[in-house]
């Protein structure tokens, strides 16, 4: 069997509002439920939701206890949850019904708080179905009075494994939310952020603005163009992504300095295809920006000579019509032993035929020499 868990909480009831302040707004933070059912349905029109909603993944089932604790009303939802049809469950004690013999005092004890007390009570506990399993169910147990002076308790259950699902899914997605380096908001149908995570807010936030204050409906500058705007209700409307817009401005946090950014724009429906607004993501991209602008920069500027092999790097090379144009010999031509014409050695006394015979030039083909015809044998030197 599972434990008993749950905390007793006292709220005070919702009052409506009586007058209006000067400037036409309510007077402090409270609305009359009348006054908001009145606004939603001007503002969107009255019609029936679509099923597959948060209310429609938890299946709330609903139980009215009269106060002897024997069961007044009884859900559809709650036939799926207990198991009991209607027929079975209307008339009984809800107690013998749905809780075994060792939780039957303890069970007494909350409902009697409650009716006596009207504090509230949440918490689990296990309640046994028509088919013999036990399963733990998430309860919010309330009072309520009728004109007549009769009291009654309200439960509100939903199976707790279904409710610590979608809490810990939702506790996931607001932390990825809240610690994503990139930039991420929410919009709704009109286009007003109705949720901005830090990094987003970061870039929205003005020198000196109060750290604790939200930017929630505030617009960050650079997406208040009119080409922004117009990509925004494209998307709205279409449902086809915009993907990786380019968008520079500035922003309040450093003005006069031009930022870049990446812009992404995608529609946001609930499981039955109705619209819920737009999200759009926001990644910084200004260093790259800028890095792209000195490169560009560079490119126009006239680039340097380049300097030629040999040429002496810490003297400026001559003109080219210069005295010494045509005269600069390249480096391997000024080492040792690289570029230089042999001398020639002395030949011997001309022989009677040497005319007529190919010559070699000494010094020169590893001593084979250079057939040269037609030349005479330099005499000696003088």
């Amino acid at each position: 069997m599972g434990e008993t868990r749950g905390e007793w909480r006292s709220e005070p009831a919702i009052r409506p509002a009586r007058g209006r302040s000067r400037a036409g707004g309510r007077k402090g933070c409270r609305v009359s439920t009348s006054d908001a059912f009145r606004d939603e349905v001007g503002g969107s029109g009255a019609a029936p939701a679509a099923p597959g909603g948060l209310l429609d993944v938890l299946s709330l089932a609903a139980v009215v206890l009269d106060d002897s604790g024997r069961i007044a009303l009884w859900s559809a939802q709650a036939e799926e949850l207990f198991g009991y049809p209607a027929d079975e469950a209307l008339g009984r004690f809800a107690g013998h019904l749905l809780v075994d013999e060792e939780h039957l005092d303890l069970v007494v004890e909350l409902f009697t708080h409650v009716m006596e007390s009207g504090r509230r009570w949440a918490g689990g506990f296990p309640v046994r179905r028509k088919d013999g399993t036990t399963r733990m169910v998430e309860f919010r147990n309330m009072r309520l009075d009728d004109d007549k002076g009769g009291r009654y308790a309200l439960g509100i259950a939903t199976d707790q494994a279904t409710l610590r699902r979608v809490e810990r899914d939702l506790a996931l997605s607001l932390r990825l939310i809240s610690q994503s380096p990139i930039g991420l908001g929410v919009m709704d149908t009109a286009l007003r952020f109705v949720l901005v995570n830090p990094a987003l807010e970061g870039m929205n936030r003005r020198p000196g603005q109060d750290p604790d204050r939200s930017a929630e409906g505030e617009t960050p500058p650079f997406l208040r163009s009119q080409a922004v705007r117009s990509v925004m209700h494209e998307v709205l409307a279409t449902g086809v992504p915009a993907l990786d817009r380019f968008v520079v401005g500035e922003t309040p946090a450093d003005p006069g300095q031009e930022h870049a950014w990446s812009v992404s724009f995608y529609r946001l429906e609930d499981p039955s295809g109705r619209v819920l607004g737009l999200a759009t993501s926001v990644v910084d991209v200004t260093g790259q920006h800028r890095a792209a602008a000195d490169a560009a920069r560079s490119r126009r500027r006239p680039r340097p000579r380049r300097r030629r092999v040999g040429e002496d790097r810490h003297h400026a090379r001559p003109p080219a019509d210069g005295p010494r144009a045509g005269r600069r010999l390249r480096a391997r031509d000024r080492r040792p032993g690289h570029g230089r014409r042999p001398r020639q050695r002395p030949a011997g006394p001309a022989q009677p035929g040497d005319a007529d015979r190919p010559r070699t030039v000494p010094g020169t083909g590893g001593g084979r020499g250079i057939p040269q015809r037609g030349r005479r044998r330099p005499g000696p030197r003088r």
